[in-house]
């Protein structure tokens, strides 16, 4: 989101993990989970320590059956709470993990490259809040690798930032 000196307001994705949210918590644990899926489908061997390994004793589940009951009778905060064990994982060494997250900072580098060319300002100052913000330095790297500058990930929360954002920008 970036307010114009006019007070336009002017978004790029964030629309909710229903319609595409890719980047976010919430993706990022539900691609854990199709990872997951797609090793049981195929019969991969899910090794201990591994994603798919991970997936499963986090949600308790033993099979597909299980993962689908799971997924459709927990809240998204559940699905989205699966980003932790991927962001450790991932810092482990596990390339699935490392996959996903590198996945998700190049959906993430889009939607600041889309906002720049939208207000035609390159290098808009940029902060991403929420819960994507818990994946630190994994994610902050990678996509301050992808788009050439420093990005600020704020740990704060998005409502507290917005109202601070509009009170900067009332005067």
């Amino acid at each position: 989101i970036h307010m114009t000196e006019t007070g336009k307001v002017v978004r790029a994705g964030g629309w909710g993990y229903l319609l595409g949210d890719e980047g976010a918590g919430y993706w990022i644990g539900r691609e854990a989970i199709r990872r997951t899926l797609t090793a049981i489908d195929t019969k991969s061997a899910i090794t201990k320590g591994s994603l798919e390994a991970e997936v499963l004793d986090f949600t308790k589940c033993k099979d597909w059956n299980e993962i689908k009951e799971y997924v459709y009778s927990k809240d998204r905060s559940a699905i989205a709470a699966l980003a932790k064990p991927v962001i450790t994982l991932a810092k482990s060494g596990d390339l699935v993990a490392q996959d996903i997250l590198a996945i998700a900072a190049d959906y993430l580098i889009d939607l600041v490259l889309q906002l720049e060319s939208v207000v035609a300002k390159p290098e808009l100052p940029v902060m991403f809040a929420g819960g994507i913000t818990e994946a630190g330095d994994s994610i902050t790297d990678l996509i301050n690798i992808g788009i050439g500058r420093d990005l600020l990930l704020s740990k704060v929360r998005i409502a507290n930032r917005a109202a601070e954002i509009a009170a900067e920008n009332l005067t």
